[in-house]
């Protein structure tokens, strides 16, 4: 009995780890005329237990899994960015100004890279 609810157990806790998706909603611009467009790509591969999470404002808010890519739209203003890997925790302060479109790579080694805008 203990040996099937262990089989039972094995799939569900790994495809926990392995889920991805919001964790908790961007900060949700005041106005869609005045925000700007964020494009988020992990460029960090992920382990079996090490996935990768994006962070504002030391908030989790998306865990990546199968994709690649988060998109969301933000007010402008200055907030911390930043990603959560296997226990390592690495951020950068970032300056979103209105009607910009932003694309940053998160990177190993705690890079946080704007790659265009």
């Amino acid at each position: 009995m203990t040996n099937r609810l262990v089989h039972y157990l094995i799939p569900v806790l790994l495809s926990g780890c392995a889920s991805s998706g919001i964790i908790n909603q961007p900060p949700l611009p005041d106005s869609q005329a005045a925000s700007a467009n964020i494009r988020i790509h992990k460029d960090v591969a992920d382990g079996l237990l090490h996935d990768l999470t994006f962070t504002i404002n030391d908030e989790p808010i998306y865990r990546f899994g199968d994709t690649n890519d988060f998109t969301f739209v933000m007010d402008p203003g200055e907030y911390l960015f930043g990603y959560l890997r296997g226990g390592k925790r690495c951020s950068t302060v970032v300056d979103i100004d209105a009607g910009g479109f932003y694309v940053f790579d998160l990177k190993p080694d705690c890079v946080i890279e704007l790659e265009k805008e």
